[in-house]
């Protein structure tokens, strides 16, 4: 799928080592191992190649020479690099569970019913918990100065 030896070596290696360090953690064997396995795989390639497209078009984006809107679009990407920075400093403050749910939830893109079905809770106590998660981030990025919050 990777199309690279170098790649599919790099991946391999994180996805062994995800794998593992999930079975330390303890995988609760309820007959689906192969089918979460394939998912971790799935993942790890569709991010790579989420990584890829981001780094082709930072590429072509440098390529251009665009002129007196350049540092319009410097000042604007440093400006996202902000809030992103913000971001992820307000999540690391989340509990694991809160962090678990939202990456589920905007990284992997599954449904309030597949979360529900995965960490075992009932789906309107996830939703109410992602929903809360959400107020609490967007609050705290407002007192940070960042109006655009992306929630």
């Amino acid at each position: 799928m990777v199309c690279n030896k170098e790649d599919v070596e790099d991946l391999c290696q994180d996805i062994y080592s995800r794998i593992l360090i999930k079975l330390r953690q303890g995988y609760y064997s309820n007959g689906h191992i192969q089918a979460w396995i394939y998912r971790i795989v799935q993942n790890y390639v569709y991010s790579f190649y989420r990584k890829k497209k981001h780094e082709f078009i930072t590429q072509e984006l440098t390529d251009l020479n665009i002129g007196d809107t350049w540092s319009d679009t410097i000042k604007e990407e440093k400006e996202k690099e902000r809030i992103l920075y913000v971001l992820m400093s307000i999540l690391e403050k989340e509990p694991p569970q809160i962090k678990q749910i939202i990456k589920m939830h905007f990284y992997m893109e599954m449904t309030y019913m597949q979360i529900s079905a995965e960490l075992h809770l009932n789906k309107s106590t996830m939703a109410k918990r992602l929903r809360t998660a959400l107020k609490r981030i967007k609050a705290e990025m407002i007192q940070e100065g960042i109006r655009d919050c992306p929630f």
